[in-house]
């Protein structure tokens, strides 16, 4: 007999879980924020979560232009003036 069929739902992570990765690689401040604001509304009482949230959307920018500016440093030059040949014919 052939060996059963993977179950495609239990293999394959859903729109959810992507999403929850995505958010948490590119935005971690920004949604842990968030989903703190969401659970703890019932204890918190922020009188303005929309400014909180600005706030830590701009940081979460500049952690990712940090990242960005490291990540170019990082990977070498392709078309360096130094290494191109100057030999004149």
């Amino acid at each position: 007999m052939h060996p059963p069929r993977p179950n495609g739902a239990t293999e394959r992570p859903n729109t959810a879980d992507r999403l929850a990765d995505w958010l948490l690689s590119h935005c971690p401040l920004t949604t842990l924020t968030l989903l703190t604001m969401l659970v703890g509304s019932a204890v918190l009482d922020i009188s303005r979560p929309w400014q909180v949230l600005a706030v830590t959307a701009t940081v979460d920018v500049g952690i990712n232009l940090v990242r960005w500016r490291r990540r170019a440093k990082r990977e070498p030059q392709v078309n360096q003036p130094s290494m191109q040949s100057r030999a004149t014919a």
